[in-house]
């Protein structure tokens, strides 16, 4: 499928083998924020324009340092933890898109600058290009989007069985005409409407983000204060993981126990943590772990925060 992969610094568009980026000016997009909508407009405009797109269907896919992302056990205040968590995001509430997703006793929230998103939407819909799906870059090979109706895919990290059947009622109630028109549209406050009558759901009135004007800088290696915490009930599984680390030239490691066992294995990473860093971290985890969950999110206590699943 051709996809538009969206930075806070630029776009890549993929097809028919294809790649062609878009560089976005700093006085236009700054730290994920639209300085000057009207010249984006005009920038994505151009930029489409000498494009041969007319009448596809395009896949986007949101970089890790455009979106918000944090993980929360559930039954350990998450709600507490989902309130901070939006409240952290420095962008008046009313511009932020987001979702939350259960699976293995884990809730998942994920929030992005609707402007940006909707800015780039809209240019390509002038143009009869339709975006199928918007997801981001942590749950590529899922059928999750931030938009349309279609739920959490079955190749998240859930109970398989159970979603397969919940996808196939969505299926049954979406041939079933009226009944399964009704049916949606109950189901607004969890799933979006798809492009191109794109509704977003604004964050509570009560949770007001305040705004940053702030240049976010990626910190050194040698800088970063990781904070590991064993949830597998394996003994030794933390130092192994601080023994690697260290190894990378990651210095400031802090190791213990979680408070309860996780069923997969949780990465909190801060949006002060380079990619390549984040990279490096995330290839390491994988050698030993297979059920990975990473996220990024701001007001972190620790640049990086790992707990160890099963």
């Amino acid at each position: 499928m051709d996809t538009l992969t969206l930075s806070r610094q630029w776009l890549d568009l993929n097809f028919d083998n294809k790649s062609n980026r878009l560089d976005f000016p700093p006085e236009v997009i700054s730290n994920s924020e639209v300085m000057d909508l009207s010249a984006f407009t005009k920038l994505l405009n151009e930029f489409f324009e000498t494009q041969q797109l007319k009448s596809r269907k395009l896949k986007m896919v949101l970089s890790t340092d455009l979106v918000f992302e944090k993980s929360f056990i559930v039954g350990q205040d998450e709600e507490e933890g989902l309130k901070k968590f939006y409240e952290e995001i420095p962008f008046p509430s009313e511009k932020i898109l987001r979702k939350e997703i259960k699976q293995n006793g884990a809730i998942t929230a994920i929030a992005v600058n609707n402007e940006i998103l909707q800015a780039v939407i809209n240019a390509l819909k002038v143009r009869k290009i339709s975006v199928s799906a918007v997801t981001p870059e942590s749950l590529i090979n899922t059928d999750f989007s931030l938009i349309g109706n279609a739920p959490a895919s079955s190749k998240l990290n859930i109970n398989y069985r159970s979603l397969a059947i919940f996808l196939a009622v969505l299926v049954i109630f979406g041939f079933g005409g009226f009944l399964g028109y009704r049916y949606l549209q109950s189901k607004k406050n969890v799933a979006l409407e798809p492009v191109p009558d794109t509704q977003i759901t604004p964050v509570p009135k009560d949770i007001e983000a305040t705004p940053s004007s702030q240049v976010l800088e990626f910190k050194k290696r040698e800088m970063l204060e990781i904070k590991v915490q064993n949830g597998s009930g394996k003994t030794g599984e933390a130092a192994k993981v601080r023994d690697e680390l260290d190894k990378l030239g990651f210095s400031q490691i802090e190791i213990g126990n979680a408070a309860t066992k996780s069923a997969i294995t949780l990465v909190n990473l801060s949006i002060n943590v380079s990619p390549p860093d984040q990279k490096e971290i995330l290839t390491m985890l994988e050698k030993w772990y297979k059920s990975i969950k990473a996220t990024t999110s701001a007001g972190l206590t620790s640049d990086v925060e790992i707990v160890i699943g099963l």
